[in-house]
């Protein structure tokens, strides 16, 4: 997603306990980077939920989706 010259990437990370759901903001500006964190061990349905929630916020609050191969 993107907004001016800024740029949230969402990406899944391998975690201690399962898997992260992680957005971040870039540039990056101090306290800022991380936009969201959510770490599942089990149950990874919730992160497809959260990961669309999440793209629904942005999208209210002006971000526009671009899609990088």
């Amino acid at each position: 997603m993107e907004r001016a010259s800024r740029k949230a990437t969402a990406a899944l990370y391998q975690h201690l306990v399962g898997l992260e759901l992680r957005v971040t903001v870039e540039p990056v500006t101090p306290g800022e980077r991380v936009l969201h964190s959510h770490v599942e061990q089990f149950n990874f349905a919730s992160l497809q939920q959260d990961a669309t929630a999440v793209a629904t916020r942005c999208g209210a609050e002006g971000w526009s989706e671009i899609l990088e191969r």
